[in-house]
């Protein structure tokens, strides 16, 4: 049987970045990144990529080893059919035929499409970028100046007008993964912008009096919450009936903001070291195992706990196993490490515990895997409250985040 709470919720945004009108739908991309191999591939802007797709934005990143004289086909089609262009300017970007060429083409869709593009200036100065100086301009001067004749002036004038964009400047001394948050926060304030109307059916026919008579239901009673059920047989439309009311009566939906940098670490401090913010000598580490959990609070309390009284080569070696994973790999992947590192027996009371026991009182429980397990349940119990993985509420049943209760059964099933 479906339900409907006759319940609306609101919120607001707002950001440097303009609000897209054009269809979602007509974009294969969100974001595509330009970038100089050399200088970011393994590093930033593997950083910025990992993140992005981290927050559900996809992405395109040319993976590919260049070869020919002109960028491909397949990379100016993704170009033209991304939302947004990042171009990460470093020291060598000017050097490449084919990132220039890129940034031509870049440009022109902002010319023609309304794309939207944004600069990251990573260690060079914008104006450097405009008057090709300095490192930067260094980098172009290497470029064969006669067999690129024809090019020159196009490639000039691009990056005179891209030094000019509203961007992002990195300078040593800054931490790149509170920069990387700040972008993908901006970013993902208004292109991760799905429309909240359901899909109802491609033919609603009929549709129309059943809407209105569950509205009428819903509004029957003046200043209370209530709540409808939708009765009837298999396949008789109950599913599309609730879409189509939801549509109907919906006017906002607050979007829940995941935790910002200095949030984050704040919470991932606090069960890592038991304090609000890391030790000097942790303080690497610790941004790095907070861009990993990109503001999940959950995420961030996990894999804290299971870092608590690690030594720095256990930190190094969890952190170094993040690396390379599918970005769009779900918290569940971020909550497994914990499980992974339990001992046998420990194991075996938190599959138990995810498949049978959510929901009991502890007393009861602890009998139960005493006498399935060497481990005694009251170390049991206790070892697993500390890796957040449970815990135990105020009327001594045993609790369990739903995502932490999927990913057992997962494990077992």
């Amino acid at each position: 049987m479906a339900s409907l709470t006759a319940e609306a919720a609101a919120s607001s945004s707002s950001s440097s970045l303009p609000h897209y009108s054009t269809d979602q739908n007509h974009y294969t991309y969100e974001v595509f990144l330009s970038f100089r191999g050399e200088d970011t591939r393994f590093n930033f802007t593997d950083h910025l990529h990992t993140a992005l797709c981290q927050r559900g934005i996809e992405t395109f990143r040319d993976d590919g080893l260049r070869r020919g004289e002109e960028i491909s086909s397949a990379l100016i089609k993704a170009i033209r059919e991304s939302r947004v262009s990042i171009i990460v300017f470093s020291h060598n970007y000017a050097s490449s035929r084919w990132c220039l060429d890129e940034l031509v083409e870049i440009l022109e869709c902002r010319k023609s499409k309304g794309q939207e593009v944004r600069a990251v200036f990573y260690k060079v100065d914008p104006s450097d970028v405009r008057h090709q100086r300095g490192a930067f301009g260094d980098a172009f001067a290497t470029l064969d100046q006669c067999k690129y004749k024809d090019s020159m002036d196009k490639w000039k004038a691009a990056l005179k007008e891209a030094a000019d964009l509203s961007g992002w400047p990195f300078k040593d001394g800054k931490y790149e993964s509170k920069f990387i948050n700040d972008i993908v926060g901006e970013l993902s304030a208004q292109v991760v912008n799905p429309s909240c109307d359901l899909q109802v059916a491609t033919h609603p026919i009929g549709i129309e009096s059943c809407r209105q008579d569950v509205i009428r239901l819903l509004h029957a009673e003046e200043n209370i919450v209530c709540t409808v059920g939708i009765w009837g047989p298999g396949g008789i439309g109950k599913t599309t009936i609730a879409k189509d009311v939801f549509n109907s009566i919906l006017d906002e939906v607050y979007e829940v903001k995941l935790l910002d940098y200095d949030q984050a670490l704040e919470l991932f401090s606090l069960n890592a070291f038991k304090r609000n913010g890391p030790p000097d000598n942790y303080l690497e580490l610790a941004q790095r195992a907070v861009l990993y959990a990109q503001g999940l609070p959950l995420g961030l309390i996990v894999l804290g706990s299971h870092l608590f009284r690690r030594s720095r080569e256990e930190w190094e070696a969890t952190l170094d196993s993040c690396r390379g994973e599918d970005p769009h790999r779900e918290i569940r992947d971020v909550l497994k490490i914990s499980y992974d590192a339990l001992g046998v027996d420990l194991k075996g009371y938190f599959l138990d515990i995810a498949c049978f026991f959510k929901g009991e009182y502890v007393d009861r429980v602890k009998p139960i895997l005493e006498a399935c397990y060497d481990l005694k349940s009251v170390t049991g119990i206790a070892q697993l409250q500390e890796k957040a993985l449970i815990r135990i509420d105020d009327g001594d049943k045993i609790w369990m985040h739903d995502l932490i209760e999927e990913m057992g059964k997962d494990i077992v099933y």
